[in-house]
C-alpha cells in the first residue's frame, strides 16, 4: 500500500535542477553561450546540430532563459544571456539603455 507524503514535503515542489533539462535544451544553451564571430557560422551550426531555423532557435532559447532549472544548470551564462536579451528588447522598444 502506498504511503502518503511526509509532512515536511507535503505541498512543496521540488527545487528545479539541471537534470530537468533535455540534452537538446542543453545544446541550445551551449550554442547560445559561445561567442560567435560571424552570425552565419552560428546559423550553420544551429541547422547542422539541431536542424532548426534561427527563428526556432531563439524561440526555444528565450523560453529556456525564463525557466529556473536553466539557471540552476548554468547560472553565469543564463544571467549573461538574459542581460543581452533585455538590452536588445530595450533597443527595439526605444527605451534608453543602462
Amino acid at each position: 500500500m502506498e504511503q502518503p507524503p511526509s509532512d515536511d514535503t507535503a505541498g512543496e515542489a521540488a527545487a528545479p535542477t539541471a537534470a530537468d533539462l533535455t540534452d537538446e535544451e542543453k545544446a541550445v544553451l551551449a550554442i547560445a553561450s559561445r561567442r560567435w564571430k560571424h552570425s552565419g557560422v552560428m546559423e550553420s551550426h544551429v541547422y547542422d546540430t539541431l536542424g532548426w531555423s534561427m527563428t526556432r532557435f531563439f524561440q526555444v532559447l528565450n523560453e529556456l532563459l525564463d525557466r529556473p532549472e536553466t539557471y540552476a544548470y548554468d547560472p553565469v551564462n543564463v544571467a549573461r544571456l538574459r542581460r543581452l536579451r533585455d538590452l536588445r528588447q530595450g533597443v527595439r522598444s526605444g527605451r534608453p539603455s543602462g
